[in-house]
């Protein structure tokens, strides 16, 4: 008859939030939008930044386990989002990010205002609780865009994924640059800085967002091109934040700090923020854009497309509840909490790492060492999620889970071993495959289960790296520095390995049972990539 043929795709997101009239290239709008209100989710992973704000002798004079259960207190807001995927079915993805901005900017404000105004006066519960509606803003605006964006580009999830957290991993090293040139040293403006601009960030990418959401609208080349033009855009960002907080110590030496080498490297910066936005732009020599039919369902859309886009429905989709009743989800659960509990452990005690196996203070070096963490923690972000979804239908994504698994427990056994020989090897380390644990968490769960209720299953996979921040960061590292900087003398401080060496060997013996989980996980799900992979055929 001539008329094309066409097949069904649910996606993840709901049927009430999508747009009656859709904007061209609205995805690349969504997506440059989304990937600025992830600078606003990554600040979470800054707290080695600012956390010693709370250790002064003449403010708060918190002891590090106090400090790691601040750090707590954010991780259980940014991990525990279960509201944000209620509100991401009930109200849409934009619901969700503007309520995450509110509370992130409220968060860091009352911060700054407790250290400003209140240093050393408030009670702890209260800088807990500040802790947490910053933490919780981050995880609400993550959960949103993550929800959004898998929905408009259901055939490049993996891309768009590595891609988006990459970005959220870079935001402590992009933070950095902006501390070094307008705050440094002052600690305290900085939590000023943040609270605005998580503010700025809401008032002016939610609206634009809310307008423009809705289906990618072009061939799969030009959408595979364009990706390969952002990766290589946040491979260079990456680069340029290596180099330059490597050498932070150099530079600040200079006259001003260091300020006339900041703030040209902040303008570029910016300038390349602005230019994602040009892959909003219709490509020269680009087809016509794609007519997409969209009918209701349960969770998501149904969408109708063209065949040819290689796009297809999970083997398997439950219900958010139905999930939880699944054997799979508890192994995934299992293997999550161990292998981002030993990132999360090293991430939120960087601070306190460096100078402990250095035996002496980090002498300004504490922020280039939390900057390169960041750096390659969107390394691997980018590496998994990209690479995942070049190898589709080849290697099943749980394998990278395993591949995580392998480098953060080889990390921990060598730090446990050699001590300061692995300081700076183990920041790539943990950088890359704590990272490249979130570049296809959300794939996998959608691909486990199913994209129906997708918010609230993506919520509930999150809670696993709270639970490991409490048993491996908080704890296990934090009780054991304590013990140890009080049988120095040295408290809230410690300048010896033995401050963690235990917590490292602990982790890494941690670390061979939940490889042996993830095998079986790996394992007992390759019938669902293996369906996946013929569709793709």
């Amino acid at each position: 008859s001539g008329r094309p043929e066409y097949h069904i795709l649910r996606s993840e997101v709901p049927t009430q939030d999508m747009p009656k009239d859709p904007v061209q290239n609205g995805a690349w709008w969504t997506l440059s939008s989304a990937m600025m209100m992830m600078l606003v989710c990554g600040t979470v992973y800054a707290f080695g930044e600012f956390s010693s704000v709370f250790k002064e002798e003449d403010g708060y004079n918190l002891s590090q386990t106090k400090v790691q259960l601040l750090a707590l207190a954010a991780n259980l807001g940014n991990y525990f989002v279960l509201d944000a995927g209620v509100l991401v079915s009930k109200f849409g993805t934009t619901a969700a990010m503007a309520y995450g901005c509110v509370l992130a900017c409220t968060g860091y404000l009352l911060l700054w205002w407790s250290v400003a105004y209140e240093s050393g006066e408030l009670p702890f519960w209260c800088l807990a609780f500040f802790c947490f509606l910053y933490g919780h803003g981050c995880g609400c605006v993550d959960n949103g865009c993550t929800t959004e964006l898998m929905g408009d580009f259901p055939d490049n999830k993996g891309n768009v994924i590595g891609c988006l957290k990459a970005y959220y991993g870079l935001a402590s090293a992009t933070i950095a640059i902006v501390y070094y040139a307008i705050f440094s040293p002052v600690k305290t403006s900085f939590l000023l800085f943040l609270g605005i601009y998580s503010a700025v960030m809401g008032v002016l990418f939610v609206p634009l967002v809310h307008r423009t959401r809705g289906k990618v609208d072009e061939p799969k080349d030009i959408v595979s091109r364009k990706f390969r033009l952002l990766t290589s855009g946040l491979l260079a960002f990456a680069i340029l934040f290596c180099v330059v907080n490597i050498l932070s110590q150099l530079i600040d030496e200079l006259p001003g700090r260091g300020r006339v080498v900041w703030i040209p490297v902040l303008v570029l910066v910016c300038v390349g923020i602005v230019g994602m936005f040009q892959l909003a732009r219709t490509f020269p020599g680009s087809p016509q854009p794609l007519d997409f039919h969209l009918q209701g369902n349960r969770g998501g859309v149904t969408l109708v497309q063209p065949v040819g886009r290689g796009v297809q429905n999970a083997p398997r989709d439950t219900s958010g509840v139905g999930m939880l009743c699944e054997l799979d989800f508890w192994l995934l659960m299992l293997v999550l909490t161990a292998a981002q509990g030993a990132g999360l452990m090293f991430m939120n005690n960087s601070g306190q790492i460096l100078p402990a196996l250095q035996g002496h203070a980090g002498k300004g070096r504490v922020t280039s060492y939390v900057a390169v963490i960041s750096v390659f923690n969107a390394l691997g972000r980018l590496a998994y999620g990209n690479g995942s979804e070049a190898l589709k239908g080849r290697v099943s994504r749980p394998a990278f889970l395993v591949l995580s698994l392998v480098i953060l427990t080889s990390c921990y056994t060598f730090l446990f071993f050699l001590g300061d020989a692995m300081l700076w090897p183990a920041a790539v380390m943990v950088g890359v495959g704590y990272g490249g644990l979130w570049g296809v968490q959300p794939v996998i769960v959608s691909e486990l289960f199913g994209p129906t209720d997708f918010g609230f299953k993506y919520a509930c996979s999150n809670v696993a790296a709270l639970i490991g921040s409490l048993c491996f960061g908080t704890l296990l590292a934090g009780g054991q520095f304590d013990r140890v900087a009080t049988d120095r003398g040295e408290s809230p401080y410690c300048y010896a390995p033995e401050c963690f060496d235990v917590a490292f060997g602990v982790t890494a013996v941690c670390g061979v049972p939940a490889l042996g989980v993830c095998v079986l996980l790996w394992a007992r799900t390759r019938w669902v990539y293996d369906r996946l992979g013929a569709g793709l055929q």
